[in-house]
């Protein structure tokens, strides 16, 4: 159980510096892709 939580870790913290760079690529939803957008989803989910 730990292993997949320290994956899915890894995982959103991969998305969240792709996110800061190009977020359009980790934004699938909505109209609004911005990089704000990105830290706070994939921030709140890493916290």
């Amino acid at each position: 159980m730990v292993v997949l939580f320290l994956f899915l870790l890894f995982l959103f913290f991969i998305a969240l510096v792709v996110g800061c760079i190009k977020p359009e690529l980790v934004i699938r939803w909505g109209t609004v892709k911005t990089r704000g957008r990105v830290l706070i989803t994939y921030g709140l989910a890493i916290w």
